[in-house]
């Protein structure tokens, strides 16, 4: 679990060592993840991690889950995106409402 705020962070890990908390540069963080065990990783995060890991070449995957709903305003899916990246939809699964 990441937290660009000191301190909103609670000490240690997790109950059975499955989360660990940073408060460092999280590309620092996923490089090691990437290159030390070489499998994949699941974020789930909202559009500042998104936006810094995209940036940083580090993200293969998307998905995305669209719910049919109209906010008016809210957060941006993916944020301070600057360059045009091309993404390719390799699957589309549609539920009922």
């Amino acid at each position: 679990m990441y937290s660009a705020k000191i301190g909103d962070l609670p000490n240690g890990k997790a109950k059975g060592d499955e989360v660990e908390y940073i408060d460092y540069d999280v590309i620092e963080f996923v490089e090691k993840l990437v290159y030390s065990s070489g499998k994949d990783i699941w974020l789930v995060g909202g559009s500042e991690i998104v936006s810094i890991l995209l940036k940083a070449n580090l993200l293969h995957d998307i998905i995305l889950s669209i719910h049919p709903k109209i906010l008016g305003k809210g957060i941006p899916l993916f944020k301070n995106i600057w360059k045009e990246m091309n993404l390719k939809l390799i699957n589309c699964k549609e539920y009922e409402a």
